[in-house]
C-alpha cells in the first residue's frame, strides 16, 4: 500500500511538472457580475482553481483563443471554490471595449503563474497526507487484527495462566512435601540424638571416677573383729528362719 501511494504521488508530481500540461492556463465563462463590473464570477471546468487564494493575481483575455497580440486584463481572486472563481477586476478597459456588452456566458482565457505554484504546494502536501494515511492504515490494521483475534487471544491467555497456576500448585505441593519429609526426618534424628544422649549420660555415670575415701583409724581392726563392713541394713524376715 505504501509503494502504491508512493508511485501515485510520483505520477501526480510528474503530471504536474510535465511539459505537455500547462496548468497556468485555463478557460472559463462569466456566470455573474455586479453592476459596476468590478466583481465577476467565473465558471470553469478546471477544478484546480479552488487552490487559488484571496489576493492571487490572474490575467485573462476575451475570446476562445489566446492571442499574444490581444491585450489582457488583470484580476485578483476574491473567492475560489470547486469550478467557480470570483475575481475583482479594477478595470476592463485594456481588454474590453466600453460599448461591448459584458454578457453572461462570455468565454475568457485565463493565465496564472501562481496557480502552478499552488498546484505544486498541493501536490507536496498530498504526498505528506498519503504518508500519514498509510501510517494510520497500518495502525488500523494492527488494531483490527487484535480485535478480530480477541477471542482466540483470550483463550490463549487463559490457557497460559492456567498452566502457570498448575505449575505454581505443583511447586507448592512439592515444597510442602519436602517440608513434611524434613520434619519427619528431623523428628527421627531428634529421637535418635536424645537416645544417644541418654546412653551417654548412663555411661558417664557408670564410668565416673570418684576420689578414694580417707582411711579411718581402726578401720583394719574393725575388719579383723568380724564386724559388718559399711552401713548395717536391717532386714526384716517373717516366718521361720527369722533372726531375732
Amino acid at each position: 500500500m505504501r509503494l502504491a501511494s508512493f508511485v501515485f504521488s510520483l505520477l501526480s508530481v510528474a503530471s504536474v511538472l510535465g511539459e505537455s500540461i500547462d496548468h497556468s492556463r485555463f478557460v472559463g465563462r462569466m456566470s455573474d457580475r455586479d453592476p459596476k463590473k468590478t466583481l465577476i464570477k467565473i465558471f470553469t471546468e478546471n477544478d484546480n482553481v479552488r487552490l487559488l487564494r484571496t489576493g492571487d493575481s490572474v490575467t485573462f483575455q476575451i475570446g476562445e483563443g489566446e492571442n499574444p497580440e490581444t491585450p489582457s486584463c488583470q484580476g485578483f481572486v476574491r473567492g475560489a471554490e470547486k469550478r467557480y472563481l470570483v475575481l475583482y477586476v479594477p478595470t476592463l478597459a485594456p481588454c474590453f471595449p466600453k460599448d461591448f456588452l459584458l454578457r453572461r456566458g462570455l468565454m475568457m482565457v485565463f493565465h496564472s503563474k501562481i496557480l502552478v505554484q499552488r498546484i505544486l504546494e498541493a501536490s507536496r502536501y498530498r504526498k505528506t497526507l498519503l504518508a500519514q494515511r498509510d501510517d494510520f492504515l497500518t495502525q488500523l490494521g494492527e488494531l483490527n487484527r487484535f480485535l478480530w483475534s480477541f477471542d482466540q487471544e483470550r483463550v490463549k491467555s487463559i490457557a497460559q495462566l492456567e498452566k502457570e497456576i498448575l505449575n505454581l500448585e505443583r511447586k507448592k505441593r512439592e515444597a510442602l512435601e519436602l517440608l513434611e519429609t524434613r520434619r519427619k526426618e528431623s523428628r527421627e534424628l531428634r529421637d535418635n540424638l536424645m537416645g544417644k544422649l541418654d546412653q551417654i549420660g548412663r555411661d558417664l555415670d557408670r564410668y565416673k571416677i570418684y576420689p578414694p575415701p580417707p582411711v579411718r583409724p581402726g578401720w583394719k581392726a574393725e575388719r579383723d573383729l568380724g564386724r559388718p563392713v559399711g552401713p548395717v541394713r536391717e532386714t526384716k524376715l517373717s516366718g521361720a528362719g527369722a533372726v531375732p
